[in-house]
């Protein structure tokens, strides 16, 4: 072997070889490859947390619900306990159903009675949560029109109602309980007197007196200061059942 050729040949070699070297390293390290690289990583990072936020649009279309802290499950029990209907709002059912009434009332202590006759429309609603009442009748030569509500608070675990007319613009709002039995309510409202601009105040009883039949009995301040008297008394007789709530408006689909 000519070792002067080879030692010419080797020479050349790792001159090539170290010509190249920055090359490939340049290659290795090129930025418009290091950047499409990172936009990859980037991209599909983006993938997945799309993926696992639509995962989690669709479990709670589904009905699936997150597991909850102790004490979201003990607000949610709370909550859970405070809207359920129960026994209370059964004994209201009572008073649901088409019915004709009498009423009578005195303008004070030992006056004539005044009597006249009505209708009243009441059924349950909201998942017989509360009784609506809707009355109609004529009361001093003049058309009469009224709207109640009642219910029971489990929250409170008071018996609530209200009631509005078109002989004023107050809202009357009575608390109250019932007897263990649900047949006999007692509540009571405070508001301002119309007339003299002072606090008043109304009780009523109202008694269920058999399966077809109920009857509403108002006190209030005599005039004279002398204590409650009986202001009016209504008996409900019934003609039918409870007519089906008006249709709920629905929401416009899209929305």
């Amino acid at each position: 072997m000519d070792v002067k050729k080879f030692a010419c040949r080797m020479s050349l070699a790792l001159a090539l070889t170290g010509a190249l070297a920055p090359c490939a390293l340049a290659q290795n390290t090129d930025p418009a490859k290091e950047a499409q690289a990172a936009a990859e990583k980037a991209r599909a990072k983006a993938e997945a947390a799309m993926k696992e936020a639509e995962a989690k649009a669709k479990a709670a279309m589904e009905g699936a619900q997150p597991e909850m802290s102790a004490e979201e499950a003990a607000m949610m029990a709370a909550w859970e306990a405070a809207a359920t209907p129960g026994p209370h709002h059964k004994h209201l059912e009572a008073m649901a159903g088409e019915w004709i009434a009498k009423t009578t009332w005195w303008m004070a202590p030992g006056a004539p009675p005044n009597e006249s006759a009505a209708v009243a429309s009441s059924r349950m609603v909201l998942d017989g949560r509360f009784l609506y009442s809707h009355h109609k009748g004529e009361m001093m030569g003049m058309p009469f029109h009224g709207i109640g509500t009642w219910g029971y608070n489990n929250v409170t675990k008071k018996y609530e109602s209200t009631w509005i007319d078109n002989f004023g613009t107050m809202t009357m709002l009575m608390t109250g309980d019932c007897s263990p039995d649900g047949k006999v309510f007692k509540m009571e409202a405070k508001f301002v007197d119309p007339m003299t601009g002072k606090d008043s105040y109304m009780k009523e009883t109202c008694t269920i007196t058999g399966p077809d039949s109920y009857k509403l009995e108002m006190y209030g301040p005599a005039p004279d200061g002398s204590g409650d008297y009986k202001m009016m008394e209504i008996t409900f007789k019934k003609t039918g059942d409870a007519k089906p709530a008006a249709a709920v408006p629905t929401m416009p689909a899209g929305r």
